[in-house]
């Protein structure tokens, strides 16, 4: 249930936007053409690992991405997430430009 309640705050921050794309500014990041909202990605297609849900997903006119993935109430259960080892093995292989905004 707690992913409805993220889902609703993605909208209601980012509706607003739908039609003015172009005015929206994400950390920095603008001149979007496109919002998505509850996009399904796969992840890490060549290890089957599954599809992750994405709150929003905003397409750049450069041809760029940003994602949003908003949390509203799940501070308030007791589910403990966990990786599988599949990103252990991603994660060496990455960049680390996007960690440093």
């Amino acid at each position: 249930m707690h992913c409805a309640f993220s889902s609703a705050l993605a909208v209601n921050s980012f509706a607003p936007w739908l039609g003015r794309e172009d005015e929206l500014m994400i950390a920095r990041h603008s001149g979007f053409r496109s919002l998505e909202f509850e996009k399904k990605c796969p992840i890490f297609s060549d290890h089957h690992v599954g599809r992750l849900n994405l709150d929003l997903v905003a397409h750049a006119l450069d041809g760029g991405t940003v994602a949003v993935e908003s949390k509203c109430t799940e501070h308030l259960g007791t589910h403990m997430g966990h990786f599988e080892p599949v990103y252990k093995t991603k994660q060496a292989g990455m960049s680390t430009g996007w960690r440093r905004r």
